[in-house]
């Protein structure tokens, strides 16, 4: 009787999972060889991210930076000697405070008037009265431009910013105004920031440093700073 030859490629079911075993060993050694490099170059990207953003927001990159429509000059008389401050305007984030303010400086309101009291880091300047007033006949007062009173203001009141006075109602605001002298966040959506001196913050630091006050903050009038004129100019 012949013998029966065996078939070479006859295979058993444990050839076949051995041979499966291997292959996702292989797969499984795949993967992870290449996903150890895409782990890392991921990491180092979101460490270089971060570092860009922290260095970012340190520096101020990502601080909002509002559309200046209005430059304005303020002509201070000081112990004799004439400074100018040089302040821009943001008209699309406080439109009816620029314009009350810009319609005022062009019609002389704010001409022989001082700056009067610095309070709190605030510096006044303008009409001492917080409270609007009777203007051209009629009593006048501009709306508050803040969060609290439903307006979107994105302007932070921190050093340098120009804001408008009030008293305790929101829209009672009109002639006076304030700078900034040092960071206010407190203020930030209480009241209408519109505007942020370029040019003369340390002009303001040596006045300041220079008169005395009373316990409101009120300066002396003969020592008060003297706001000879404030010229304006639109943007372009």
């Amino acid at each position: 009787m012949a013998k029966t030859k065996k078939n070479s490629n006859y295979v058993t079911d444990k050839t076949i999972k051995a041979k499966a075993d291997r292959e996702a060993a292989a797969r499984k050694k795949k993967i992870k060889k290449t996903l150890k490099p895409v782990l890392c170059t991921t990491l180092i990207v979101l460490l270089i991210v971060g570092a860009i953003l922290g260095i970012g927001a340190a520096c101020g990159m990502f601080r909002y930076h509002p559309e200046v429509t209005h430059h304005i000059n303020i002509n201070v008389e000081y112990k004799g000697d004439t400074h100018v401050l040089h302040i821009e305007l943001y008209g699309k984030d406080a439109p009816e405070t620029v314009e009350t303010f810009v319609k005022n400086a062009s019609e002389n309101y704010y001409d022989n008037q001082t700056f009067h009291t610095f309070l709190n880091g605030l510096f006044y300047g303008g009409n001492e009265g917080a409270e609007g007033l009777t203007y051209n006949g009629t009593d006048y007062y501009v709306k508050g431009e803040f969060s609290a009173n439903g307006h979107e203001n994105k302007i932070k009141h921190e050093r340098g910013i120009l804001s408008m006075s009030r008293g305790e109602a929101y829209d009672s605001g009109f002639g006076q105004f304030f700078i900034v002298t040092e960071d206010a966040p407190s203020l930030d959506g209480y009241y209408a920031a519109f505007g942020r001196v370029t040019d003369g913050m340390d002009f303001i630091d040596e006045v300041l440093a220079d008169l005395t006050f009373d316990n409101n903050g009120r300066i002396a009038k003969e020592d008060r700073p003297i706001i000879k004129s404030i010229t304006v100019h639109a943007a372009h």
